[in-house]
């Protein structure tokens, strides 16, 4: 694994989420038509659909999470590497923070982890 294909997961939890809550709220503003007269295809297959997809889109982004967290638990905090790359991923610090705290530039630790495959 590499930081790349961290952030690229996170992008996708991003956007699977953003579309979920696009789903959500087009679900909560369709109404079911108050009719006696029976339709083909009403609000209720939509919502039904989309239920289906809103549950479909869950199951993604739990899978992303976890392949993700597998990865970032994996990295072993004695190996200056990896203990740059947990305080980056675990702990959310930023470049500047992680250089401070191990005596060095936020470019090099940046590269570095870049670079860095675990």
């Amino acid at each position: 694994m590499t930081y790349k294909e961290v952030q690229i997961i996170d992008e996708e939890i991003r956007n699977l989420q953003s579309r979920l809550g696009r789903l959500e709220s087009e679900v909560c503003s369709t109404t079911p038509k108050l009719s006696d007269t029976p339709s083909g295809s009403g609000s209720g297959d939509k919502i039904g659909r989309a239920v289906a997809e809103i549950a479909d889109l869950n199951t993604e982004i739990q899978a992303l999470r976890f392949r993700r967290d597998s990865a970032v638990n994996k990295l072993d905090s004695r190996k200056f590497e990896e203990n740059c790359l947990y305080m980056k991923l675990k702990c959310g610090m930023s470049w500047p923070q992680i250089a401070a705290k191990v005596s060095s530039t936020p470019d090099s630790i940046k590269m570095m982890c870049h670079r860095y495959i675990w």
